[in-house]
């Protein structure tokens, strides 16, 4: 067939589909002889790179050039043999395996004038990333990096990691304040809570994509790729508190601290236990939501900065790891020497509570009876906390 165009799909490791519909990276190159086709990868350039599941299995009809590139090219077609199945499928069967080439590294910039040109994505493997594979800051009309969390020691912004795929991510980098090693054991320490939180309450913390070392331009030390939370900071959501589909502010002060209890519960309760550390609504980003029929409020912990296992002291200097311009809150939290436990994330639940309530501007006698109560030590676990939450 030479006026139209035809695309393999693989069936197995030596047989494809050839058809005109759905579009596929293969592409059967113009053919007159009905029992003979040969078969490029050519996806269009409007395509994004290939995951890398995807080009794993094109290796079963190519042999791939030992080496790490992003973009590749087919320097020979695939061969295979045709069998018409219908009036518009043929089966294929492979008689020769194509050869696919490196053909460049720099997933910015594509290779001009190279014909049967693809991308693959990468996926992280832990190691070093270096350029060209550091990612690209998501920046404003002024020309500067979008924050999206700061701190003294940390700070996030919204970025792209090209060469691992198009998704934009939170990208956590330290500042000159924070390349020192107690802050790199908080951060390991942190990935560490956020994933198994994550694992047992998807959606409860914000997701950790990949994390490990940049040694790029501008920057070299320890980064962590997040996925952007779905949400709003919670000063700006009791500020919309009342509209649209919204509750009031003291609705949503129930719901975000109901939130952070489960949330405690489930680090305490499942194994192996984890420890929340102090706590803050800046913490938090909240979204409307649907509880139980009913308009409500969803909260995901875009940072947890002291978290980490029981029985262990916070990292020195974990404050500077906190949202800028809350030092006085924290100071009542992290004394020094802070070890980890149950009864201190009680009583930074209670703490939390109190802010929650100063934050939205509104009177809760009875979260602040049971903020009081945490913070005294009274109560003997998150899962308590929570019923009493539950019962308002």
């Amino acid at each position: 067939m030479t006026d139209r165009t035809f695309f393999a799909t693989p069936v197995n490791d030596r047989l494809v589909a050839v058809r005109e519909s759905p579009p596929t990276p293969m592409v059967v190159l113009p053919f007159d002889d009905p029992a003979r086709a040969q078969v490029v990868v050519a996806p269009p350039a409007s395509w994004p790179a290939l995951p890398p599941a995807e080009a794993a299995a094109l290796r079963a009809y190519f042999r791939w050039d030992a080496a790490e590139s992003f973009w590749w090219r087919t320097q020979y077609p695939a061969v295979f043999s045709l069998e018409r199945l219908a009036s518009d499928l043929w089966g294929g069967r492979l008689q020769s395996e194509g050869q696919i080439v490196p053909a460049g590294d720099d997933p910015r910039h594509r290779p001009a004038g190279t014909d049967y040109l693809f991308g693959v994505f990468r996926e992280p493997s832990g190691a070093t990333v270096r350029e060209p594979w550091g990612p690209g800051t998501v920046r404003d009309a002024d020309n500067r990096a979008i924050e999206t969390f700061r701190a003294k020691a940390v700070r996030m912004v919204r970025a792209r990691f090209l060469a691992f795929g198009p998704e934009e991510v939170w990208l956590r980098l330290f500042t000159p304040v924070g390349l020192r090693a107690p802050h790199a054991q908080a951060l390991d320490d942190e990935v560490q809570a956020l994933r198994a939180l994550g694992a047992r309450d998807p959606g409860c913390a914000i997701e950790v994509l990949h994390h490990g070392t940049l040694d790029v331009t501008n920057y070299a030390g320890r980064y962590v790729a997040l996925r952007p939370p779905v949400g709003i900071p919670l000063r700006d959501f009791f500020d919309a508190a009342g509209t649209s589909h919204l509750p009031g502010r003291a609705a949503i002060v129930r719901e975000v601290a109901l939130s952070a209890a489960r949330a405690a519960a489930l680090a305490h309760e499942s194994g192996p236990p984890l420890c929340l550390g102090p706590l803050s609504p800046a913490l938090l980003r909240a979204r409307p939501a649907l509880v139980d029929g009913r308009p409500g409020v969803r909260v995901t912990f875009v940072s947890l900065p002291a978290a980490g296992p029981p029985g262990q002291r916070v990292p020195p200097g974990v404050t500077d790891l906190f949202p800028e311009g809350e030092p006085a809150f924290l100071t009542e939290q992290l004394q020094p020497h802070h070890v980890r436990s149950v009864a201190a994330d009680l009583r930074s639940l209670g703490h939390l509570l109190r802010e929650l309530i100063a934050l939205a501007g509104v009177r809760s006698d009875a979260i602040e009876r049971l903020a009081q109560r945490l913070v005294a030590g009274e109560l003997r676990s998150a899962r308590e906390a929570l019923m009493e939450l539950s019962a308002l």
